[in-house]
């Protein structure tokens, strides 16, 4: 199957795509790993970005792309949803709860569909009415259905008043809304609410209850949300200090960042600098987040684990960037102007304005999209945003992350 699309768009994944069993180290647990969510049929690791083999109408154009834990999805113009990878606890919405799929499927249960998203465990897709529908596992109420069932169909997700939804977006265990009046809410695991409890149905964040959200991220042990004054508010476990507020208490409300780091380690105060994106770690050890400001720069904070947070501070010494975070420091030296941030588990990606793709970070299991990884399983790292040249000839459009592989779109 060839990937037929207007103006040559295409979809390409990277990353962990073996077929193998993960062990701890004393052997006691083992996990199978292949799951088929780099989408092109094959079960080797891909250290270089594999076109995905879908066969499509050629009118419909792609217009978004995710990547979830151990699968990924695409959304077409036309509002239809194709998902490939690890189906386990239905979480694509086909039946076959055990089935891996290396090939896209469409999931014809879903028709005009304008978003999508992709947590741990469990999609949601939002259609052009502002209704959303979830799937997949739901213990700790991230499904949003008013029950610990989880489902390997689609349901539909209703706001108090049916109000409609205009954004989501899903983590591990949580899930996050916002309405056609930017109001935030959220359903799912307590720690990550925002109201300090666990909810099985949507419930309003009461912290932002009177702020105006535009754009929110849900990660695995943290949420954030930018208000429409460009403040950056962080709630979820503060561990490596990556909710960016100088240390490593939880916070089960949101909070709001006061400080950052720019240039030449100078603090200054968060309200002289306006947010347009953020994003939340795809992962629950080593620890970060990410930020894009009005005028293109990136600010990063948390761990610092491999370089993901790009803070190189000499030739000579690379490994000074490998120091967490405490507060969101400013990338110095970085000349290109972002248009996002993409925050993985261990590694982190940059799309520019130019529709560049940078990353760094831990390149093991071909993550980050370079030569350079070679066969290297482990060792290989980039301390600091390093362009995918596999797209030179290419413009990256979109992209998006999981713990263990990326996915993007291209034209």
């Amino acid at each position: 199957m060839e990937l037929i699309q207007n103006g040559q768009t295409q979809v390409y994944c990277w990353g962990l795509g073996k077929e193998g069993i993960l062990t701890n180290k004393y052997n006691l647990i083992t996990i199978k790993i292949f799951k088929g969510q780099i989408g092109n049929n094959q079960f080797e690791n891909q250290n270089l970005p594999q076109k995905v083999l879908i066969n499509i109408k050629q009118q419909d154009n792609i217009v978004q792309v995710q990547a979830g834990g151990q699968y990924s999805a695409i959304l077409t113009k036309d509002g239809n949803v194709y998902m490939f990878g690890s189906n386990k606890k239905g979480k694509m919405g086909i039946k076959d709860e055990e089935k891996d799929y290396s090939l896209p499927q469409q999931i014809k249960e879903l028709c005009q569909i304008k978003k999508i998203a992709l947590g741990d465990w469990h999609s949601l897709a939002l259609d052009n009415n502002g209704q959303c529908f979830s799937v997949g596992y739901s213990k700790f109420g991230a499904l949003g259905i008013d029950n610990q069932q989880s489902s390997n169909l689609f349901l539909p997700i209703y706001l108090k008043n049916n109000e409609r939804i205009q954004q989501i977006y899903a983590g591990r265990n949580i899930s996050l809304f916002i309405n056609e009046n930017n109001q935030l809410y959220s359903s799912g695991i307590g720690f990550l609410t925002g109201n300090n409890k666990v909810q099985y149905t949507p419930q309003v964040v009461q912290k932002l209850e009177n702020v105006k959200i535009n754009i929110s991220s849900a990660g695995f042990t943290s949420c954030a949300a930018i208000d429409n004054k460009g403040q950056i508010y962080t709630w979820g476990k503060g561990v490596d200090y990556n909710l960016g507020h100088g240390n490593c208490k939880d916070v089960a409300e949101p909070k709001l960042i006061e400080k950052l780091i720019q240039t030449k380690d100078i603090i200054s105060q968060s309200q002289n600098i306006i947010f347009t994106k953020v994003s939340c770690s795809r992962g629950d050890k080593n620890v970060h987040m990410g930020a894009v400001t009005q005028n293109g720069d990136v600010y990063t904070w948390g761990s610092g684990y491999k370089g993901k947070l790009g803070h190189v501070k000499s030739e000579n010494n690379k490994n000074d960037g490998f120091q967490d975070y405490k507060i969101p420091k400013k990338i110095e030296n970085f000349d290109e102007k972002a248009a996002d941030f993409i925050a993985g588990g261990i590694h982190s990606a940059i799309l520019t304005q130019k529709n560049e793709l940078f990353t760094f970070g831990c390149g093991s299991d071909g993550r980050l999209g370079h030569p350079e990884k070679g066969n290297h399983r482990y060792l290989y790292k980039e301390e600091y945003p390093k362009k995918i040249e596999y797209f030179k000839q290419r413009k990256v459009l979109q992209a998006f992350s999981s713990y263990y592989h990326m996915i993007c779109m291209v034209e």
